[in-house]
């Protein structure tokens, strides 16, 4: 998929705010997804980390 920004720069068309906002809403979007992925495995890792004793991981 091409960005608004990136179509701007190929055709010289001007880019609509409308545009430059669906675009901004896009990234935000990813962002959340990418922040509630971080967010699962981070507490997996604490989840396995706390039902690990030092003596199993010396072994």
């Amino acid at each position: 998929m091409c960005s608004p920004l990136k179509r701007h720069a190929l055709t010289k068309r001007r880019v609509t705010s409308r545009e430059l906002i669906a675009s901004s809403d896009l990234i935000d979007d990813q962002i959340h997804k990418n922040a509630l992925q971080l967010q699962g495995v981070f507490s997996c890792a604490d989840h396995v980390s706390a039902n690990v004793s030092p003596q199993d991981s010396a072994s």
